[in-house]
This record gives structure tokens, sequence and C-alpha cells, in this order.
């Protein structure tokens, strides 16, 4: 909770007389957002205050009553009032009356900025006998406080809170008036107790709360939106994708995602919550996991699940993600061999096979994968051959091409067999096996005449 921030102060004791309205010169409204002014006036009860403005600017001067009361016993008035984000600079305050006021008045004011405006306020009516205690509710920690008191006789303390003496002015109004008291300590919202003590006799305790600006509690998410969950009909879950949850301002409550029947979520990436996920806050931020549900149908799910926190506005994270037909492959024949070449003359003749697949998943590629060195693949006759092709997946999601195989070059004399894997995403990966030689040209065949 953020204080608000104390500007400019002024305290006067003046008498009107025939001077109404009454201008007072030199109060000046700080520079800065969320201003306020507060203006707190102690004068005899047999005129009161009809309108009172702050500034030259007419659609920006009005001041609002916040509260005014006659002080039994005391023939005295309080009132309090004050202006939201008037013009700043040094202005001048025009306090009209409902009579000349031709008696002495207590006034002070304060200025703010970064101020949420005024809180709950003690607007004792009456007066009772010295020490003096009343209660202020506090609305919210942080807070500061405006004290006066008027008495029949000398006031000696005014206390913020109870026990702790803070310095003020005095005024005489024909009663005694201490004004200016105020309190800026790390308060916490809730009752505290606020007192004056006189030499004798009766008097009041008044306070005002002024309230700092409370930030608002926002939910972040990062990255959003997230996609990128891929499974197939009747295999189960999705991959899992990640984003991160916090909460600036935090106030110390949770934050609760709501999944769907297409996703569900994870603080810890392994046990996944089919309904509300709730983050403590202590371990804000998290990173949150999510995937598809099991169970769904083909096609593509696209939604918004609700993150949410007490006082903060709902995001919506948004999460995407395709449930696939199971693609099919297939390598025909299996089964290659017949590669051979004379030590010397290698690569080996070309061999090939038929490479079909369907339903292969959009944006996903296939790929031959050759183990060790002996044997290498390609797409096209005479072309580059390598261990490891990648074949760029066809438009129409339906592949039907040849694979052309042969035996590398530079190989010692032997026989040579080795294994392929065939596979792309979402596919049962299909296996095929090559087979080959390379001769030793010194080697002779003996053969029988008869």
């Amino acid at each position: 909770m953020a204080q608000p921030t104390q500007g400019n102060v002024l305290t006067l004791s003046a008498t009107p007389n025939n001077s109404n309205p009454y201008t007072i010169t030199g109060m000046q409204q700080s520079v800065g957002s969320n201003g306020l002014l507060v203006v707190m006036v102690t004068m005899r009860n047999t005129v009161g205050i009809t309108s009172m403005t702050f500034g030259s600017n007419p659609a920006n001067n009005t001041c609002n009553i916040q509260y005014a009361y006659n002080r039994s016993g005391l023939q005295q008035r309080m009132e309090v009032w004050y202006i939201e984000n008037a013009d700043t600079g040094s202005q001048n305050l025009v306090i009209t009356f409902n009579n000349n006021q031709y008696n002495p008045c207590s006034f002070h004011m304060r200025s703010y900025t970064d101020c949420g405006g005024i809180g709950n306020v003690i607007a004792n009516n009456g007066g009772s006998g010295t020490p003096k205690t009343n209660v202020l509710n506090l609305q919210q920690d942080d807070s500061h406080i405006m004290m006066t008191s008027c008495g029949v006789n000398q006031i000696l303390t005014q206390q913020i809170p109870q026990g702790t003496n803070k310095t003020f002015t005095s005024h005489n109004t024909y009663k005694q008036v201490a004004t200016g008291a105020y309190g800026t300590a790390s308060y916490l919202a809730g009752n505290i107790n606020i007192r004056g003590t006189a030499t004798s006799g009766n008097l009041t305790v008044d306070a005002v709360e002024i309230l700092g600006i409370v930030a608002t509690p926002t939910i972040t998410s990062s990255p959003n939106p997230v996609s990128g969950m891929v499974t197939f009909v009747g295999a189960g879950v999705s991959n899992i994708v990640t984003f991160v949850v916090g909460l600036t301002n935090s106030t110390g409550n949770d934050v609760l995602i709501a999944s769907s029947n297409y996703f569900e979520f994870s603080n810890d990436g392994i046990t996944f919550v089919a309904g509300i996920l709730t983050i403590p806050n202590a371990s804000l931020p998290k990173t949150v996991s999510v995937r598809l549900k099991s169970g769904l149908n083909y096609g593509s799910y696209y939604l918004g699940n609700n993150i949410t926190s007490v006082g903060a506005s709902t995001v919506s994270q948004i999460t995407s993600g395709t449930v696939y037909d199971v693609p099919t492959t297939g390598i025909s024949p299996s089964f290659r061999n017949g590669m051979t070449y004379v030590l010397g003359n290698g690569p080996s003749n070309e061999t090939t096979s038929t490479l079909t697949a369907t339903d292969i998943v959009p944006n996903e590629d296939l790929y031959i994968n050759v183990a060790g060195t002996d044997f290498e693949v390609s797409l096209t006759s005479g072309g580059t051959f390598t261990q490891n092709l990648t074949i760029p997946r066809p438009i129409s999601g339906t592949l039907n091409t040849t694979l052309y195989i042969r035996l590398d070059q530079n190989l010692p004399v032997g026989n040579y067999s080795t294994t392929a894997t065939f596979e792309t995403l979402g596919a049962s990966p299909k296996n095929f096996v090559f087979q080959g030689s390379v001769t030793d040209p010194s080697t002779r065949r003996i053969f029988n005449v008869t």
C-alpha cells in the first residue's frame, strides 16, 4: 500500500470581518498525479461556510465539503473541505460565508499527490473532559492523519496515536484551537486511538484519514497465447507447453486458473488438474504447464481460460492445440540388397524403394535416418546422398515417392548391412534393411574345362 505524498502546508489565524468572500493567498497545490487539497476551518458557530474555491479555473476550482459540525457547549464550528486534482502552483483560496464573519478563524491546509482521497473521519460534535480520546477506524494501511482540537482552556498535547505527541499550532478563536497535528507513521488498517489533552475543561478531537493510492493487483501471463499442443486420435494427452503467471501489487491472494473440457493445467508439469488450478501466492511468479486432455476427437481446439485473483481483473489465457488422425507410413520393399562394387570403384549401383505416407501432420516433415555411415540415400538418382534425409511434407498431406539407396564409396572389402528408419510425427517408425558388399579385384574364379 503506497502512502500519500504530502506537499505544501499553510496554517494561519485570521478574522475575515467584512471580507465576504474571504481570500487566502499563498497556498500551493503540489505538482503530481492524484492531487488532493484539504482545508480545516475552526470558527465561531454563528457563521458557516457556503462555498469554497481554489484557483481561477471555473471548470476545476470548486471545493467539496467533507463535514461541518457545531461544537455543542463550545460555541465553535468545525468544517473540512477538499478539492481533488486542483490547479497546481500558488492559487487563491476563496471562502464564502453565509454571513460576515467578525470572529477569528483557524485555517489549516495541506496539499497531497499520489493520494487516494479522504478515508474515515472523527467528526465529534461535542466536547468532553480532558484527556479526550476518540477512535479513528483507518480504511487502509499507511494512511496519513490530520488532527485538530478545540477546547475551553489551553490545549497541551495532540497524540497520533495515543501516547505519541505531535507538533501543532495554537490559535485563539475565542476558544483554544490546536491545529496542524499530523501523523505519517506506517499505521495499519483498523482502529487507532487519537487523543488530545488540555490544562482543564472540555475539548474535542477531530481527525481525517488521508488515503494513499491502492495499487490494484494485476495478473500477468506470458506468453499469451500459447500454442503447439499436438496429439492424435486415441493417443492420449498432448505434449506440454508452458507459460508464466505473475501477480503485481499482490495483496497476498492466490491465483486461480479455470480449465476447460479440452485443456488441463499443472503447477509442476506432473500432476494436472481438470478443474480449478490454484497457484499459491507464495509461489508466484509460477511456470504453469498446459496440455490437451486425452480422449478428444479429431480437430483444432482454441480457448480462453480465465485466470483470476481477488481484486484483479480477469486475464484470459489463450491456449490452442490440435488432435490429428494418426499418420500411416509404408516402405516397399523394406529389404534391399545387391548393392556392390569392386574395391576402389565405389559408390555402388543404386537400388530403390517406394515411400508412402497419409495424414501427415501440417508443417511436419518426414525423415529417413540411416544407421552408421556405410549406406546413403537420396530422393533423386545421381543426386546428393546422405545418411539423414528430410522429406518436405507434400501440400496434400500424402506422400508417394521413390527412395534411392547405395553403398557408400571408399569402403574396404567386406559385406555390409544396416537398418534405416522412416518416421514422421504421430506415426509408428518403419524400419528397413540394406545389404551390400565390396569385392577384392584380385579374386579369381577357376573354371573346370572338359
